[in-house]
């Protein structure tokens, strides 16, 4: 997972003490505040605009894919990739990718299996 400026600015709102030069944090402890800040995220409003923005990738991703494997625009059909089946199949993963994303929205947000 990728910490975010986001991220670090609610682990210090949450926890003060971090801003504290002095502070010495045990391997555990910082593990337990990632943990802490991640299950955080996970409840937060934006996380569907979060997810949805991902799947757009995804799919973005696989709409030039398609382009290069059919040469169309922004192709000019004799880019290497035209006709390649692998390069169809990337189009057809990022599509599949883009729904398994999509489904993240609907998944309970709690280890426990609750929202």
């Amino acid at each position: 997972m990728k910490i975010t400026d986001d991220m670090l600015t609610e682990w210090f709102a949450a926890h003060p003490s971090l801003l504290d030069d002095r502070a010495v944090f045990s391997a555990r402890q910082v593990r337990t505040i990632v943990r802490e800040a991640v299950a955080a995220r996970r409840t937060t409003p934006d996380r569907e605009e979060i997810i949805e923005e991902c799947a757009k990738v995804c799919e973005e991703y696989a709409a030039d894919q398609w382009s290069l494997y059919k040469g169309r625009a922004p192709y000019t059909g004799s880019e290497q990739g035209r006709a390649d089946p692998d390069v169809q199949g990337r189009s057809d993963g990022a599509d599949v990718c883009a729904e398994r994303i999509r489904s993240l929205k609907t998944a309970p947000t709690s280890d426990k299996g609750g929202a």
